[in-house]
């Protein structure tokens, strides 16, 4: 793995007795070697840090996912979907 960062994700709700209700939220998204995205965090992420600092440095790393496309995954297959389709809001 390449590594990662926070992004944007839209999660595409598998949820049936909700349809049509996707989310947007931040997630730690990791990468395979050639950059593309290979997996998210279950649960969004939240701001926490152990010292004022932290929780700074925290907050710089969630503005730079806000400087990225955002990603799309799809719940019900456990994947991200084509990502360069135009995203609402943009």
């Amino acid at each position: 793995m390449m590594g990662w960062n926070y992004r944007i994700v839209r999660t595409i709700n598998s949820d049936t007795s909700r349809p049509g209700y996707d989310y947007w939220a931040i997630h730690e998204v990791y990468y395979l070697d050639n950059g593309e995205p290979e997996s998210i965090t279950q649960e969004a992420c939240g701001v926490v840090g152990g010292s004022e600092q932290e929780l700074r440095e925290e907050f710089v790393r969630y503005e730079k996912a806000l400087r990225h496309p955002i990603l799309v995954f799809d719940d019900a297959k456990n994947e991200f979907v084509d990502n360069t389709r135009p995203q609402e809001g943009e």
